[in-house]
């Protein structure tokens, strides 16, 4: 009989940084549906998301990772550790984890993953992994990147495997394949590993069945293997063409190959899936004020052969002219591939940089209301911005009910003499500005955040 699967759904809502690039002491941010990182160029935004992905991978795997995956070049072990200034030194490690939540047929389950980072040659390497589920813990150390101990820990006290590490570890690498959901899990700890659970203190007790419960359910965590990865995206700088190539293509952040994908989409034997993502374009398209309509244009009767991407819009009835892509501005292929990946991918945590480059204010505040409609459809998107007409939409969205307050998330960066600090910010009912503790309870909004525009608009006025 064939496995049954269900559709999980997941979202990240806490992050931890310590030590790492500009983050000196540990920093915590409140993750939510819809996170805007805000701040001064400079101050961290995307490091944190490049952490975000990074974090995922370390997750899934015990092999090294890659720190120069574009569209974020970490760069060597030296480069991403922080530096204390020229008299501190630089750290000898650094630390990041996340909390989380899956969804998965009605059910729901919270877990914790935490990784130490040391260096080996140039590289960042794993020294300790840590998967948290309710009262229990699994704790993989590493030597020269290889498991070298795990240990389980639960309320009562800590046991580590005796036997062949990386034997078990293999095990929970090879089940995770097949797990969809933690309370769903076909694994647990068997008689041989039970045994070799040996009491890490001499003088503390033996395992219990209890201990052996809560273990399984921290097991779990450790087998469960999210659907996709965080889709990682660079902050676009279009390049429009006026003919396009048909050809094969590979994913880029940049989304160079966006129109191969429209036009694959257009020839392909399930017109449903052009037929959303230009559902998606157009209605962004007229919110935004661009275009009312996109067509792939093909040149001949061969749709392998050459095409164009072409845009109208209406006036009062009446419809205008197609125009060439390359004709119409920058706006236009700027948001393309932004729309068309978010909605090509599917649901899933998507982090973006800067996507309201090259937009106008309308359009800008139209990536806002986008970006709720997504949440609405589970996505998590988590958005480095700079624009103020963004996020006054998605302020207003909250008010009108669009979204509840516990949708959206602001993460304030600002330094603080040589280092980074970051702030929870969130938005209450009537869409005021309201600051966040790290369970997202209703704080003061720190007075540093908005200094600069009431200095500005001071100054404006003559108040200065």
């Amino acid at each position: 009989m064939a496995k049954q699967t269900f559709p999980v759904t997941r979202s990240l809502t806490k992050l931890r940084l310590k030590g790492y690039r500009c983050f000196n002491e540990e920093q915590i941010a409140v993750l939510r549906p819809l996170t805007l990182l805000v701040g001064e160029n400079s101050t961290g935004k995307t490091s944190l998301a490049a952490m975000i992905r990074l974090l995922d991978t370390a997750f899934m795997k015990s092999t090294i990772m890659d720190f120069k995956e574009p569209p974020y070049d970490l760069g060597s072990f030296d480069e991403i550790a922080h530096k204390r200034g020229s008299k501190g030194g630089q750290a000898e490690e650094f630390s990041a984890g996340f909390d989380a939540c899956v969804r998965c047929n009605g059910e729901s389950e919270s877990y914790s993953f935490d990784v130490t980072f040391v260096k080996q040659n140039t590289i960042p390497v794993p020294k300790l992994k840590v998967y948290s589920h309710h009262k229990a813990s699994i704790e993989e150390h590493f030597q020269a990147g290889d498991v070298s101990k795990i240990i389980a820990k639960t309320q009562r006290g800590a046991w580590e495997h005796k036997a062949d590490n990386q034997k078990w570890r293999s095990t929970i690498s090879f089940a995770r394949i097949d797990i969809r959901f933690p309370t769903l899990m076909a694994y647990s700890i068997t008689s041989e590993e039970h045994s070799s659970l040996v009491p890490l203190d001499p003088n503390g007790s033996d395992i219990t069945q209890a201990d052996i419960d809560a273990i399984n359910d921290a097991v779990s965590v450790a087998l469960f293997l999210p659907d996709k990865q965080p889709h990682a995206s660079a902050p676009v700088r279009s390049k429009p063409k006026r003919t396009y190539e048909t050809s094969k293509y590979v994913s880029d952040p940049e989304g160079d190959y966006t129109p191969m994908l429209l036009a694959n989409m257009t020839s392909s034997i399930d017109p449903k899936r052009w037929h959303n993502v230009k559902e998606s374009l157009e209605s962004f398209g007229k919110e935004a004020g661009l275009f009312d309509e996109i067509r792939i244009n093909p040149l001949g009767q061969n749709r392998s052969g050459p095409f164009q991407i072409q845009v109208r819009k209406y006036d009062r009835g009446y419809r205008g002219p197609y125009h060439n892509l390359i004709d119409v501005g920058y706006g236009v292929s700027q948001v393309l591939p932004v729309i068309t990946e978010l909605r090509h991918q599917g649901t899933g945590i998507f982090l973006l940089q800067q996507p309201e480059v090259h937009l106008h204010p309308k359009a800008q505040a139209a990536l806002g209301s986008l970006f709720c409609g997504l949440v609405k459809d589970n996505y998590q998107v988590i958005v480095e911005t700079h624009s103020d007409y963004l996020i006054d939409r998605i302020r207003m969205e909250v008010r009108e009910g669009t979204l509840t307050p516990e949708d959206v998330s602001l993460i304030f960066f600002e330094r603080d003499g040589l280092d980074i600090k970051i702030s929870s910010l969130g938005f209450d009912k009537e869409g005021n500005v309201v600051g966040l503790d790290q369970d997202g309870n209703i704080i003061e909004v720190p007075t540093s955040y908005r200094q600069f525009f009431m200095e500005e608009m001071q100054r404006s006025l003559g108040l200065d």
